[in-house]
C-alpha cells in the first residue's frame, strides 16, 4: 500500500465511528427499520417483519446492528423482544439527511 494511502485512513474514533453509523444508515432495509421504529415507536422483530414484508430472520440480522452501534434498545418479554430507537437525536439525525437529500437533488439510483 502507498504511504499517503495509509495516511489517509487515518481518522479518529469518532470519525470512525461515525463512517460505521453512515455504513448502516445506508442500508435500506435497516433505514427502513428505523422509519417504522419512528413511526410505530415500538415493535417486535415479527411485527417489523410483517411491515416490511421481509424474513423475521433478516430483521432480526439488521436489528443487530442497530444493536451493535447503540441505537435501539429492547426488552425481551415472554412472547419475544420489543425494540424501540434509543435516542431522539436519531430521529433528527433521519429527518436532517432527508432534508439534505431534497436540498442536493440526489436521485436514487
Amino acid at each position: 500500500m502507498e504511504k499517503g494511502f495509509v495516511k489517509w485512513l487515518e481518522m479518529s474514533e469518532r470519525e470512525y465511528r461515525a463512517s460505521r453509523l453512515c455504513r448502516v444508515l445506508g442500508n435500506p432495509k435497516t433505514y427502513a427499520i428505523l422509519k417504522v421504529l419512528a413511526k410505530e415507536k415500538f415493535a417486535s422483530p415479527s411485527r417489523l417483519a410483517r411491515v416490511l414484508k421481509r424474513s423475521r430472520s433478516t430483521i432480526s440480522d439488521h436489528l443487530r446492528s442497530l444493536r451493535n452501534l447503540d441505537l435501539v434498545s429492547f426488552q425481551r418479554k415472554k412472547g419475544g423482544a420489543t425494540y424501540w430507537i434509543k435516542s431522539v437525536r436519531l430521529l433528527r439525525v433521519l429527518s436532517e439527511l432527508e432534508d439534505f437529500v431534497e436540498f442536493v437533488g440526489l436521485k436514487i439510483q
